[in-house]
């Protein structure tokens, strides 16, 4: 639906009378919305019938009406402006300016997301991973590439966990019989309808369930166990994306550092016989090749 201001600039079937209506308007938005029919009709030098005909042509039964929808627009507006004032990236920046950029922006989301974080429930959800038997990790969109990231670091130093972008009917029931299972949902606004559905259904399976995402709505803390919030971006022009996802990887890499951390010896020890036998296979690889060759030379 065309915004107010909009139909006020483009002046789709005015008369020269509401043009100059239309003028006056939007040269001082702010000080039209404190003004009365009156006033308006004075400083224009347009009668109050004229002023009448201008507002039913834009669908307003009465003067407050219209006054107030264009209150309403210009408040969105000025909250548009301060954010895209906020927005680290201008039109013109250079690449030796986004260098410079770009770490403060990840700087900015890590110092923020820290100053929220509760030791207590993170020590909570990586005790809860650690003794899991299984791990599912959900999200869709942008957060399915974390959800598949952090599956696959887990994977790694040993707990079984796999990568799911939706319910899993499946999983679920094959899992029923499994003790201690544990589900992170990811939802980047904290209220993505359907990864508060699976929340739900996740912990009627009997899942211990820890949703990870924002603040702007809180079903998906009210669906889980416990509730790890990030950081959300402020920025207009689709930035805030590179500071949510900082956000998400800080907390996982947190939780991924302290299962290495607490089984320390046995994922040292791990590591060294993976890099040892990576080393013996390049080595068995070499001279399987030089005796090819010297083969094929013969």
């Amino acid at each position: 639906m065309e915004s107010l201001l909009r139909k006020l600039k483009n002046k789709e079937h005015f008369t020269s009378k509401e043009s100059r209506l239309a003028d006056f308007i939007l040269s001082d938005v702010r000080n039209a919305t404190t003004i009365t029919e009156k006033q308006l009709s004075a400083q224009v030098n347009i009668s109050r019938a004229t002023i009448s005909r201008f507002l039913r042509k834009l669908n307003f039964v009465s003067f407050q009406q219209f006054i107030g929808a264009l209150g309403n627009e210009y408040e969105v507006l000025c909250k548009n402006r301060a954010m895209l004032a906020r927005d680290p990236v201008h039109e013109g920046d250079t690449i030796s300016d986004l260098i410079a950029i770009i770490p403060c922006m990840y700087q900015r989301a890590l110092d923020n997301t820290r100053s929220t974080l509760d030791e207590k429930v993170i020590n909570s959800v990586v005790e809860k991973i650690r003794c899991s038997s299984i791990v599912e990790i959900y999200g869709t969109g942008i957060a399915a590439a974390e959800a598949r990231i952090f599956a696959f670091k887990l994977n790694s130093i040993g707990i079984l966990s796999m990568y799911e972008d939706g319910p899993s009917d499946h999983a679920m029931a094959s899992f029923d019989e499994r003790p201690d299972k544990v589900a992170v949902v990811i939802s980047l606004s904290g209220g993505n309808p359907n990864m508060v559905r699976l929340a739900k259904c996740l912990r009627q399976h009997k899942y211990y369930t820890i949703g990870i995402g924002g603040t702007m709505m809180d079903d998906l803390q009210k669906s889980s166990d416990a509730y790890i919030a990030i950081n959300e971006g402020v920025n207009f022009i689709a930035m805030e994306m590179l500071t949510t996802l900082t956000s998400v990887n800080y907390i996982f890499d947190i939780i991924f550092s302290s299962l290495i951390a607490r089984n320390f010896k046995n994922n040292k020890e791990t590591s060294m016989r993976v890099i040892y036998d990576d080393q013996n296979y390049f080595y068995q690889y070499r001279e399987e090749r030089e005796k090819r060759r010297n083969n094929y030379k013969k």
